[in-house]
């Protein structure tokens, strides 16, 4: 019996020891710390369910620029989960994680904006964030951005229905004396085309200028070291041998930040060719079924030559690798697409 009265006043007392350090942490402002003591708050481990103090400490995790802190918090406001609906805070913390490229943030804007839980249908917006989500790896993403393209597709075709059914209606009332002429119904291709190159400019100059930020991190921290490294051979020209690896191993984790840079500048590029070329495509073909070519596939155009196609067929399929957190759907597409040109 007494042991048993010790053992739980050890666990208690250990629960508190716990408690009062990562609330510290948190409050000193450690991102990770205010993300765990938020999911204690909103689950309930270690401490009573507070959905108020969870949604708080996600907040305060989240303007860190946590992409989980982001994520939860749109999920808690597009649910209600402990407070009202609110379809503008889900979209606002949904859009900053996207802009992280979270994966799971991109896809639920995609579903936001295609079933108009935001108030009204956009499948415009939907359509883009579907495919930069699935080029992220996920892998629902490409069936709702097939999905969409069909639902623009038919609502394309929609006015030419009403105009020839318009038409026949005009002149089976050819005989009859007019009273008065209707007014000539405004053409729906402007206001679509205007819809879509708007979002497609946004994601253009948005990547362009993630690119050029990332790069003006990567000169910085690279002059940073350099500088580093002049100041200890000042200060100690006889440097020991855990100096010298210290160094090499922090080159080397530089030289990995920029290959990784680099591959994501790449993929970003990439991503705008191909929404280029299929928002060109989709003006020629006037929204014809969603059928992907191969050269739409790649990236590339058919008046690309072999090396060229080649080099782009490379990054992405180092892109989409199942290594890289992928479900490897993306590569047996592009793969299907290779051969096909090669033939």
């Amino acid at each position: 019996m007494v042991r048993s009265i010790l053992l739980i006043i050890t666990l208690l007392f250990s629960f508190t020891t716990y408690a009062d350090s990562l609330e510290e942490k948190a409050e000193l402002g450690d991102a990770r710390a205010q993300l765990k003591l938020a999911m204690e708050y909103e689950s309930g481990t270690n401490r009573p369910i507070n959905i108020d103090h969870a949604i708080q400490w996600f907040k305060q995790a989240a303007m860190q620029d946590n992409t989980t802190a982001q994520f939860n918090l749109g999920q808690i406001y597009k649910n209600g989960y402990g407070v009202a609906q609110d379809s503008k805070q889900a979209i606002y913390w949904f859009t900053r994680a996207a802009t992280q490229n979270n994966p799971p943030s991109q896809f639920y804007l995609g579903e936001i904006y295609e079933y108009g839980l935001s108030g009204k249908v956009d499948l415009y917006n939907a359509s883009l964030w579907y495919q930069i989500a699935s080029h992220n790896g996920h892998g629902e993403a490409m069936l709702g951005y097939k999905r969409v393209l069909k639902s623009l597709a038919e609502e394309q075709q929609k006015p030419k229905q009403d105009q020839n059914a318009q038409e026949a209606t005009s002149q089976g009332e050819a005989t009859q004396p007019k009273l008065t002429e209707p007014e000539p119904s405004p053409e729906p291709k402007t206001i679509i085309i205007t819809q879509m190159e708007k979002p497609t400019a946004l994601i253009t100059f948005g990547s362009y200028l993630l690119i050029t930020i990332m790069i003006v991190i990567l000169i910085f921290l690279l002059l940073r070291l350099k500088k580093a490294m002049n100041q200890n051979k000042e200060n100690s020209p006889l440097h020991s041998n855990f100096a010298k690896s210290l160094q090499n191993e922090k080159l080397k984790q530089l030289q990995d930040t920029n290959e990784k840079l680099k591959i994501r500048a790449d993929a970003q590029e990439v991503t705008i060719k191909r929404l280029n070329i299929e928002l060109d495509t989709t003006k020629k073909a006037s929204f014809s079924a969603p059928i992907f070519t191969p050269y739409q596939l790649l990236g590339v155009t058919t008046q690309s030559n072999t090396s060229d196609i080649k080099k782009q067929y490379r990054k992405l399929a180092q892109l989409h690798h199942p290594d890289h957190g992928t479900d490897g759907v993306m590569l047996t597409e592009i793969n299907k697409a290779y051969s096909q040109i090669k033939l």
